[in-house]
């Protein structure tokens, strides 16, 4: 995790994830045959079953139900918007941060640079990582059409994104349900029944998820379980253990022997 982009591994048995509102673009590249994969959004409905070096891109701010129907690899990297706006004000395309949607994007050069980056993630190769992510950030403002971004929806006072800074990355560890009430001028209640309403889960299960994936990057790094724990904002490595079988079906321990393949 990175103050502006993070990167997810993925190995699933069938899952579906469903996004009420997405924070970041994303980029998934698939570095093996998936089964079919399923999204559903306000744009209709796609299925396809992806092959191994394909590529998708999917723009922040759009929300979408996503089911992988069997055994699927991946690696998602989530950029921030403003990234992008920021490399087109370099190339002076103007300082649009939006970007087009694709199932499976065909475009040579991002497969390319998607592939290195998973090969540089599992090989640890972390100033590889930032490079290459320099690079497709560069590439989405450079070869990609603009896209206008979505309005972003407020959470009392405050916009939904003021709030889920709040949440992901190294801030997870350290915030709270009613810290984040407070900040955007809510009731406890209030905060807890406003945010489940936009997401579907309740913002303690959403930090708790959010911990887990700042977890994962960090023992893929190589620090260890107990240390990842405290780290992350779990009172210990029992209590990360419990959290991180309970929602990837594997423990801190059995996610490092799978990294480190």
């Amino acid at each position: 995790m990175e103050t502006d982009f993070s990167i997810e591994l993925q190995r699933s048995n069938g899952c579906r994830m469903q996004l009420p509102y997405r924070r970041w673009h994303c980029l998934t590249f698939y570095p093996s045959s998936a089964s079919r994969v399923e999204r559903v959004g306000a744009w209709g409905r796609q299925v396809g079953v992806v092959r191994a070096g394909e590529v998708g891109l999917y723009p922040a701010g759009e929300p979408e139900i996503i089911d992988w129907h069997g055994r699927t690899d991946a690696l998602h990297l989530h950029l921030d918007p403003r990234r992008v706006g920021r490399e087109r004000m370099e190339l002076g395309l103007g300082e649009e941060t939006g970007i087009a949607r694709y199932f499976i994007c065909n475009e040579a050069v991002l497969i390319e640079l998607a592939a290195s980056l998973y090969e540089s993630v599992k090989a640890k190769a972390f100033e590889d990582v930032s490079l290459l992510v320099d690079q497709i950030a560069r590439r989405l403002a450079d070869a990609h059409p603009a896209k206008r971004p979505l309005p972003q929806p407020e959470l009392g006072r405050v916009l939904l994104d003021d709030i889920l800074d709040l949440m992901h990355g190294p801030a997870a560890a350290r915030a709270s349900v009613p810290k984040l009430a407070n900040h955007a001028g809510l009731s406890l209640g209030r905060f807890i029944r406003k945010f489940s309403a936009s997401f579907g889960t309740s913002p303690h299960d959403y930090l708790v998820r959010n911990r887990i994936e700042t977890a994962k990057g960090l023992l893929s790094e190589g620090m260890q379980i107990a240390e990842t724990a405290t780290e992350c904002g779990f009172c210990d490595q029992s209590h990360l253990t419990h959290a991180f079988r309970r929602r990837t079906g594997m423990t801190p321990a059995a996610f490092v022997d799978w990294a480190n393949l």
